[in-house]
This record gives C-alpha cells, sequence and structure tokens, in this order.
C-alpha cells in the first residue's frame, strides 16, 4: 500500500459528521487526486461496506460529496467526479443490504445538491436516473420490511422461532455434557447419567415438534396448492367462456 493510501486510512481514525473532519478528509483526498484518485476510491468503498454504524457511513458519504464538490471547482483535476459514479451502484447495493431508508434518502439529497443550478455537477440524464435507482432501492428496502414483519406475524413461523430456542438451549446442554464426560472423575456417575438422560430427553422432544411443524407444513402447501389448482381451473373456464 503506498504513502497516500494509508496517510487516507489514517484519515479516516476518529470518523464523524463534524464539518471539520468532513473537510479534513476530503481536503486530504484532494491533495493525492492527481495521482491515487482510483485507488483512494477503491479504499473509500472498502471502508464504506465495513462500517456497521449508520452515523458513520453518513460520514462516509459526505467526505465523498465533499471531495466531489470540491474537485468541481478545483483546477488541479477532476478525476473525484469521474471515479465515483463507477463505484455508485455498488454504493446503493450496500445500503440496501444495510436496510437503511435513511441513508438512502441522504444520497438522493445529496444528488439533488448535484443537480442545483449553482452546481450542475453531473448531466440531468446520469442524476434522474440515479436517483430513480434510490428510489427502487428504497422501495426494495420497504418491501424486504413489510415482508419480514407480516411472515413474523405467521403462527408457523412463532413455532420455528421456538424451537429455535429450545434448539440453541439443548446445545448449551449438550456442551455441558461433553464437559462432564471430559471431567469424568470429578463427578459422581449418577449426577452424569441424569444430565445425560435430561439431554436425551429434550432432544426427543426437539424431534417430535420438528416432526410436526413438517406435518404442518406439508399441510399448509397441501391447502395452498388445492387454492392454486382451484383458481387455475376458474382461469382456464373462463378463457374458454
Amino acid at each position: 500500500m503506498e504513502a497516500a493510501e494509508v496517510e487516507f486510512l489514517d484519515s479516516l481514525r476518529g470518523l464523524s459528521t463534524a464539518k471539520d473532519k468532513i473537510f479534513e478528509i476530503s481536503n486530504l483526498m484532494l491533495s493525492h487526486q492527481a495521482t491515487h484518485a482510483k485507488q483512494i476510491v477503491s479504499l473509500w468503498l472498502k471502508e464504506f461496506q465495513s462500517l456497521k454504524e449508520e452515523k458513520k457511513k453518513l460520514a462516509m458519504l459526505f467526505v465523498m460529496n465533499d471531495a466531489i464538490m470540491k474537485c468541481s471547482r478545483d483546477s488541479r483535476g477532476d478525476e473525484y467526479l469521474k471515479e465515483f459514479p463507477n463505484i455508485m451502484s455498488e454504493i446503493i447495493q450496500l445500503l440496501i443490504d444495510f436496510k437503511s431508508e435513511y441513508l438512502l434518502e441522504e444520497l438522493r439529497k445529496i444528488v439533488m445538491v448535484w443537480e442545483k443550478p449553482g452546481a450542475l455537477i453531473y448531466v440531468s440524464q446520469y442524476t434522474t436516473q440515479l436517483k430513480s435507482d434510490i428510489q427502487d432501492a428504497i422501495n426494495a428496502v420497504q418491501d424486504d420490511r413489510t415482508g419480514a414483519s407480516v411472515i413474523q406475524e405467521f403462527e408457523i413461523t412463532k413455532k420455528l422461532s421456538a424451537l429455535e430456542n429450545k434448539h440453541e438451549a439443548n446445545l448449551e446442554m449438550a456442551k455441558r455434557v461433553e464437559g462432564l464426560t471430559e471431567k469424568i472423575h470429578a463427578f459422581k456417575r449418577s449426577e452424569i447419567l441424569a444430565l445425560i438422560e435430561d439431554y436425551k430427553e429434550k432432544c426427543e422432544e426437539e424431534l417430535i415438534e420438528r416432526s410436526g411443524i413438517l406435518l404442518e407444513l406439508g399441510e399448509l402447501l397441501e391447502k395452498e396448492y388445492a387454492i392454486y389448482c382451484g383458481f387455475n381451473e376458474r382461469i382456464e373456464e373462463f378463457k374458454r367462456s
């Protein structure tokens, strides 16, 4: 890694949405744009992907915007104006994966700034398409959230969740049993046998529950298939009439 790239990564320490910090990072980026713009934008994307906090991701979007805005007014080149559009689709996909409607809205606001008469950084065809892509991403996040919340209300989903909790508890008991057998001389034989018997009973209960849920799922699928066939028959009758 070259010195300019190391310097950029160092500048991200203490990353925040404070203006002074944003300006510090973007100014550093501009100082290296003639020779390292592509590498720095690649690092920007990698760091953006690795961040887990919404506020820090927002700060990175602000850094991108400030670098682009300054680059548009800077006489030293327009490398960042060219490089950031190359990763914009990846940025949007990362925000979809992060499930942040808020950050997508913030990105849209940034794009709208690029469209203002005093800026006009990119041609309108590009920003219009970009806003459309962002809206599609927002819709995807909303649909995913709505679908997930509906699924969580299904009775069988609740049963599966409860079963998963039991399974986790059984795994913990399995670890205890394994620990006892490894230190068999430290425990009474009756204690070990009692714990193993308890573990065996809980595993049997879990298997019975899993079998019951599988049967229930089978019945649900059978009902859904019957409904599908009924609708299909009606469609065929309608076509023939």
